[in-house]
């Protein structure tokens, strides 16, 4: 996977590892649009040689092959992109999962501690997701409407260079309102998966600890702490559905409005023996690989900005620094004692926020000590400092005499087992 601030490099970057595949796909799908236009000139010239003048003997048959040749090509063609893209996204998510999961996996203890369990999980799941669906639907999107857009145009030049003008005119605004939704949809949908991502959060700690819940009477607060955050994500799904309610009316009105103008037109020139009948019909055809495809374009790009969105969210992780599990510069005995010995040491996850002050204490191999006090006065802390899953501010403490930051933390891990009930 290449990871990059910029979502648009980095994702299409991480192409260059399968572009054997993604390049068949797109050869696939360009030779796919061009039997797809040749069908439409196969038709006009059977319209115009056989129904209208019928000047060639067994017309009938000679376009029927035709046609069916080409069709069975666009269909082949057409499978192979499919094929092919869809491997290059399964392909390229696969990597990204394992290099997260790989990655997460070497993140140091603190960061797990202070992210939550459901936002972790969401990122892994659905972001990733959202990321497979840019190779294998909007990439092949975009360039399904590059092509037949490109190729559609030049076919309708050929036939008519002031049909050619007329199939454009509201082009230029479709676009348009297709880049502003395009900017608009992005921090909604951003703001979208917070909110999925803090339901999940909830329901994973109120299954992790359903036992605390029951035990201290806390069902009807976790209940309606649990609508809450519902009710802001539905707030969130409203505001998403309402850009998209805003968008597709009006570039379906827009679209609409250039096939109307394009069909009168081109209703008008054959009339008046401009073009032929044949002409007028594959006109039909090409204004519609114009028209509606840049309309499915808008919503590609509106699913860009989704798949920004979560290339954002899995690249934040990817770029926490992995916890350095062989640092330590002591000579490792071959097995530990097990005398532990606290001097004057003191803790603290926020600054001014002390949580542990001038502990002192000792415990040799074999005693055994109970930490006792109330929820939250740092007997879980104290404990976590002996694996180095946290680093003390203040004070040492000593393993077999040997200050604890000379062992490497893999070597105390290795060496120390934690017992929960």
């Amino acid at each position: 996977m290449y990871i990059d601030k910029s979502p648009l490099k980095g994702l299409v970057l991480s192409l260059g590892n399968y572009k054997q595949f993604f390049f068949i796909a797109v050869i696939s799908l360009l030779l796919a649009v061009i039997s797809e236009t040749l069908g439409l000139f196969v038709i006009r010239n059977f319209v115009d040689l056989v129904l209208m003048k019928n000047v060639l003997k067994n017309g009938i048959i000679i376009f029927a092959i035709l046609y069916t040749s080409l069709s069975l090509l666009n269909g082949t063609f057409s499978f192979l992109s499919g094929m092919f893209h869809s491997k290059t996204a399964e392909l390229i998510t696969k990597s990204i999962r394992d290099t997260l999961f790989d990655h997460t996996q070497k993140l140091s203890f603190t960061y797990h501690d202070n992210n939550q369990t459901g936002d972790l999980i969401q990122r892994s799941t659905s972001d990733i997701d959202t990321v497979r669906g840019f190779y294998q639907d909007q990439i092949p999107g975009i360039f399904r409407v590059f092509f037949r857009f490109s190729i559609s145009t030049i076919a309708i030049v050929f036939l008519s260079w002031r049909l050619a003008l007329l199939s454009i005119i509201f082009i230029p605004f479709i676009t348009v309102i297709s880049v502003f939704f395009f900017k608009r949809i992005f921090k909604i949908w951003d703001k979208y998966q917070d909110r999925e991502a803090d339901i999940s959060s909830l329901v994973q700690e109120n299954i992790s600890c359903i036992r605390v819940v029951k035990a201290y009477n806390r069902e009807d607060f976790e209940i309606n702490k649990f609508k809450d955050e519902s009710k802001n994500r539905f707030k969130a799904g409203v505001k998403l559905m309402l850009a998209h309610s805003m968008y597709w009316p009006s570039s379906h009105i827009l679209c609409c409005a250039q096939v109307v103008l394009s069909f009168l037109a081109a209703s008008l020139m054959t009339i008046n023996g401009d073009i032929t009948l044949g002409t007028f019909i594959t006109y039909i055809g090409l204004t519609n690989q114009i028209v509606w495809p840049i309309q499915h374009m808008g919503q590609t790009i509106a699913h860009f900005s989704i798949s920004f969105v979560s290339y954002k969210r899995i690249t934040e992780i990817l770029y926490e620094k992995q916890e350095d599990l062989t640092n330590g510069i002591y000579n490792l005995p071959e097995k530990l004692s097990g005398n532990i010995e606290f001097k004057n040491v003191c803790f603290e996850y926020k600054e001014d926020s002390q949580v542990l002050k001038n502990i002192c204490f000792s415990c040799r191999s074999g005693e055994k000590i109970a930490l006792l006090g109330e929820s939250g006065s740092g007997k879980t802390s104290l404990i976590n400092l002996i694996p180095r899953f946290y680093k003390y501010n203040k004070g040492q403490i000593f393993l077999d005499g040997i200050e604890l930051g000379e062992y490497s933390r893999h070597y105390l891990r290795d060496n120390i087992g934690i017992v929960e009930q």
